[in-house]
C-alpha cells in the first residue's frame, strides 16, 4: 500500500487556491450579471416610462428658469430636486390654448420655453425674434414658469397681433404689433380694498399670537413701527397682554393678493392703553396719530437695536467684567448677535465715527442743541457714513459687535442731555407733535369713526 504523504505546508496552500478560484468565479459571475443589466437598462419598476427632471431652478433663483436661449451650466449651479408632485401639479393645467372670444390662454408648462408655446400656436420663431429684439427688459420675456399665463391675439393667417405676459397680480406686460414693429406698455391693476379686524391676548409672545390667528409679518410689523416709542415690545409685553388691530386687505378679481395699511389699533400692556389711528391730509400726507391728535412718530427711539435681552443696566456703581474695577456705567448694553443693525434713534448729524479706546467702533449723533446719542462696540459701520453726515431716525448705521472692551456681541448705548447722562430705558423722551390746527376738525371726527369701528361689538364677537 502506497500512501502519498504532503506536508501541512503543501495541503494549507492547495486550500488557499481552492478559496481563490471559488472567490474569482463568484466575482465573474456577477460581473455578467451587471453587464447584462446595463445592456437592458433600468429594472422595471411598474412605470411605462421613465420619469426625466428637467432643469428648472438656477442658484438663487426663486422662480424657474424656462426662456428661450437662456442655458444653465450645471458644473456651476446648484440645482434643487423637483418632486415628482411638482411637476404633477404643473402638468395638470391646460397642455393647449384656451380660447376667449379673439384671444388664445396659454398656461406654461414644465419644460416650455416661449419657442415651444409659440410652436404649440403655429406662430413663426422670426416672430419671436422680433419681439425679443425690440424687448425692454428681455428678462420677464425669458423666465416664463410653470403656471404662468400668456395671453396671445393671433389671426386666421397665424400672424401675432398682441401678447400679455402676466407678470404679477397687479402687473402685466403687453406686447402689441403696429406698422413700425412691436411695442411694449405695461399695466398696473390697482387693487380694491377691504376692511378686515382681529383681536387676541398675547400667548408667549406678539409674533407667535399674531400668527395664531392669521395675522401676516406685513401687519406685525407694521403694529411694531407705529407703537415703537412708546412700547419696547422687547421688554414690555407679557401674556394677557391684548390688541386690536384694524386694517385692510387687498383684492383683485374678488382674489385676496395680500394686506395694506393699518386703519386704527389698540394695544394694551401692563394695564397701559395705547391707540393709534391712520390719517391722511389733503397734502396725501399720512401718519399715525393719537386720538387727541398727537403724531406717534415721536423724537427718539425708545430702543435703537432689536435685542434678546439687557446684558447690563445704567448705574453709577458697576464692576467692570474686564477691567475688575467699579466704575459708573452711563448707557445701556443691549444684548444682540453680532451683525444686527443699529439704527440712529433720532434725526441728527454725526459728530464722531471711529475708533474709541474701550469702546471699540463707535459712532456720536448729535440731536439739534439739547439732545446727543452714543453706540459703541460695533463690528462695523453702514457704507458712505462720515463725520458730519446728516442721518434719520431708523437709518441703519452700524452693525452690533463685541470691538473694544467687551466680553461679547452686545450695544452699548448712551443717551445725553445737555451733556448729562441719562438711563436710555426710563429717561422721557420729546413729546411728539401734535396734527396741524387747520386739520384738527376733520381728523376729529376720522377718528371718532376709526375707533368706534375697531370697538364694534360685531366685530368682537365674530373674532370671539
Amino acid at each position: 500500500m502506497r500512501f502519498d504523504y504532503q506536508p501541512p505546508t503543501a495541503q494549507l496552500k492547495s486550500f488557499r487556491n481552492r478559496r481563490l478560484l471559488t472567490f474569482f468565479l463568484v466575482l465573474t459571475g456577477l460581473g455578467l450579471i451587471t453587464l447584462a443589466l446595463f445592456i437592458k437598462g433600468p429594472i422595471d419598476t411598474g412605470n411605462t416610462q421613465e420619469t426625466r427632471r428637467p432643469i428648472l431652478f438656477a442658484q438663487n433663483e426663486s422662480r424657474p428658469v424656462l426662456g428661450l436661449g437662456h442655458s444653465i451650466d450645471i458644473a456651476e449651479q446648484k440645482l434643487p430636486i423637483i418632486s415628482d408632485q411638482t411637476i404633477a401639479l404643473a402638468n395638470a393645467n391646460e397642455a393647449e390654448p384656451v380660447h376667449n372670444g379673439g384671444w388664445r390662454t396659454i398656461t406654461v408648462q414644465v419644460g416650455d420655453t416661449l419657442a415651444k408655446v409659440f410652436d404649440k400656436l403655429g406662430v413663426s420663431t422670426h416672430t419671436l425674434h422680433n419681439i425679443l429684439r425690440s424687448g425692454p427688459d428681455k428678462s420677464e420675456l425669458y423666465n416664463i414658469y410653470p403656471g404662468q399665463k400668456l395671453d396671445f391675439l393671433v389671426d386666421d393667417s397665424k400672424q401675432l397681433k398682441e401678447l400679455k405676459f402676466t407678470l404679477s397680480n397687479r402687473k402685466s406686460l403687453h406686447v402689441a404689433h403696429t406698422d413700425s414693429g412691436f411695442k411694449y406698455h405695461y399695466e398696473e391693476t390697482e387693487p380694491s380694498k377691504k376692511t378686515n379686524y382681529s383681536t387676541a391676548k398675547i400667548r408667549g409672545s406678539l409674533y407667535a399670537t399674531a400668527q395664531s390667528i392669521g395675522l401676516d409679518d406685513r401687519i406685525i410689523m407694521q403694529m411694531a413701527d407705529i407703537f415703537g416709542c412708546d412700547i419696547d415690545f422687547n421688554l414690555d409685553i407679557r401674556d394677557n397682554d391684548s390688541f386690536k388691530v384694524l386694517f385692510e386687505e387687498e383684492y383683485i378679481r374678488d382674489q385676496k393678493i395680500g394686506t395694506g395699511k393699518i386703519l386704527a389699533v389698540e394695544f394694551n400692556t401692563q394695564g397701559k392703553v395705547f391707540q393709534a389711528v391712520r390719517y391722511t391730509d389733503t397734502k396725501g400726507h399720512s401718519g399715525y396719530f393719537t386720538p387727541d391728535g398727537y403724531s406717534l412718530q415721536k423724537a427718539f427711539l425708545r430702543s435703537p437695536v432689536v435685542f434678546t435681552r439687557i446684558s447690563s443696566h445704567f448705574t453709577h456703581a458697576r464692576r467692570h467684567p474686564i477691567l475688575h474695577k467699579i466704575r459708573s456705567h452711563k448707557g445701556v448694553d443691549y444684548a444682540a448677535p453680532t451683525g444686527t443693525p443699529v439704527k440712529s434713534a433720532a434725526d441728527g448729524r454725526i459728530t464722531f465715527i471711529g475708533t474709541k479706546g474701550g469702546y471699540g467702533k463707535s459712532i456720536e449723533v448729535t440731536h439739534g442743541q439739547k439732545y446727543s446719542t452714543f453706540y459703541a462696540h460695533l463690528s462695523k459701520f453702514s457704507t458712505k457714513l462720515r463725520h458730519g453726515a446728516p442721518v434719520k431716525q431708523g437709518q441703519v448705521i452700524g452693525y452690533v459687535g463685541k470691538t473694544g472692551l467687551a466680553t461679547g456681541a452686545h450695544l452699548h448705548y448712551e443717551f445725553r442731555i445737555n451733556g448729562v447722562h441719562h438711563n436710555p430705558v426710563t429717561v422721557a423722551l420729546p413729546r411728539s407733535l401734535a396734527i396741524d390746527s387747520k386739520y384738527k376738525s376733520v381728523f376729529s371726527k376720522h377718528a371718532t369713526e376709526m375707533l368706534a369701528q375697531l370697538n364694534s361689538q360685531t366685530w368682537i364677537a365674530k373674532n370671539e
